[in-house]
C-alpha cells in the first residue's frame, strides 16, 4: 500500500528502497526510486505545521530535478478550507517545479515562476504545504542531486 502511494508520485518507478541516512529536522523518510537498475528519482517525506497541526508531505522528484507529485497525509486541516489542500486544483500546482526554484504561495495569481495560488481562506495551510515541499527540495539539492 505504501509503495502504491509512492508509485503515484513517481509512476515510472518499479521499486522503492529506503535510503539510510542521517536526516535533518523536518525530513522524515527518503526513498530512492528505480526502474531496472537505474535510479530515476526520489521520494522525500517531510513534516510541516498547518492551521490544524502537523501533517506529512511526500514529494516525488525525478532525474530531471522536477517535482512529479505531492501527497499529503495525516492532515487535520479545517474541512472545506485547509482540507482542500489535497485536491488537484491546489496540489497539482507543484508538479514540474524544478528543484532549483522555491515554490511560494500567493493570494493572487501573477503568473510568476514557481507561484502557488493559495486556497482562499486557508493561507496558513497553503504556506505549510509549500514549506514541506521546500524542505524536500532543499534536502534533495543538498544530498541527492
Amino acid at each position: 500500500e505504501a509503495d502504491q502511494a509512492r508509485k503515484h508520485l513517481l509512476p515510472e518507478a518499479e521499486e522503492f528502497e529506503l535510503v539510510e541516512a542521517d536526516l535533518p529536522d523536518g525530513v522524515t523518510e527518503v526513498y530512492s526510486a528505480t526502474k531496472g537498475s537505474e535510479t530515476i528519482g526520489y521520494i522525500v517525506s517531510t513534516q510541516s505545521k498547518g492551521y490544524g497541526g502537523t501533517f506529512d508531505v511526500a514529494v516525488g522528484i525525478n532525474e530531471e530535478n522536477a517535482v512529479t507529485g505531492v501527497k499529503l497525509s495525516n492532515m487535520n486541516e479545517t474541512p472545506g478550507l485547509g482540507a482542500k489542500a489535497t485536491e488537484p486544483a491546489f496540489i497539482d500546482q507543484f508538479e514540474e517545479i524544478k528543484s532549483e526554484t522555491k515554490p511560494f504561495v500567493s493570494k493572487n495569481a501573477t503568473g510568476a515562476e514557481s507561484e502557488i495560488v493559495a486556497i482562499s481562506g486557508a493561507t496558513i495551510t497553503s504556506d505549510a504545504v509549500a514549506v514541506g515541499v521546500n524542505i524536500a527540495l532543499d534536502y534533495y539539492n543538498s544530498n541527492l542531486k
